[in-house]
């Protein structure tokens, strides 16, 4: 129970800290200027295609989830006709067994 209150304390106080920093980072950007100044990096980075890299790295987490799924579901068949093997053995011996039980020695 000591651990657990800790542990409260702990949190607590990170929640505390972020939620003075989350109230004092606006007053710090509304009184810091913006300089107008457009450098190299900026005119470089104006080149780069965001929207077609965003586009293509959303395509590829499609294509990526799409396989994984498929594997998934592959992987829970071979589970299910595993289960399916392991009900049919378990229903065979208990017809056997009931068999045994009537027949004459």
């Amino acid at each position: 129970m000591f651990d657990f209150i800790i542990q409260l304390m702990i949190v607590g106080g990170l929640g505390a800290i972020i939620v003075i920093l989350g109230r004092a980072l606006p007053r710090v950007e509304e009184s810091r200027t913006i300089a107008d100044h457009h450098g190299t990096i900026d005119r470089m980075m104006k080149k780069i295609p965001m929207s077609a890299i965003d586009s293509a790295i959303a395509s590829f987490l499609e294509k990526g989830l799409r396989k994984i799924r498929v594997v998934n579901l592959k992987i829970e068949n071979l589970v299910n006709s595993g289960i399916q093997r392991l009900r049919g053995s378990q229903n065979e011996k208990k017809k056997e067994d009931a068999n045994d039980l009537f027949e004459k020695k």
